[in-house]
């Protein structure tokens, strides 16, 4: 997430200092707020926890998903393919995001802990 920022500050130029430091503060205090809710959440009744963490989770998850299929993945898209001699770099980043989905439901498959 702070790569995106980053990015996002670099490809516009025309942001100025002060807009700078409020992208970086908000998402520091959205980190703050994250780990505050983690923290309330592993305190409550185990009753309500398992309702809650599952939600939590999709939320977290739905949230890099998205940053990752709207913003990062399309953007890189558009920088290669303007290079027609670079097109080929396209399907080498579909084989990345693919492998890294892959190793991803390997990882959790083996470390679910049900086998």
């Amino acid at each position: 997430m702070g790569f995106c920022l980053g990015l996002e500050f670099r490809s516009n130029p025309q942001t100025t200092l002060r807009q700078h430091f409020i992208g970086i503060v908000v998402f520091a205090l959205g980190a703050v707020c994250g780990i505050g809710i983690g923290m309330i959440i592993a305190d409550i009744p185990s009753s309500w926890s398992t309702a809650a963490l599952p939600i939590v989770q999709a939320l977290a998850g739905g949230t890099l998903f998205y940053v990752t299929v709207c913003e990062v993945i399309p953007r890189e898209k558009s920088r290669w393919h303007q290079n027609a001699a670079r097109r080929i770099a396209g399907f080498g980043q579909f084989l990345a995001v693919i492998s890294g989905f892959t190793l991803m439901c390997v990882i959790n498959y083996f470390l679910d802990g049900k086998h």
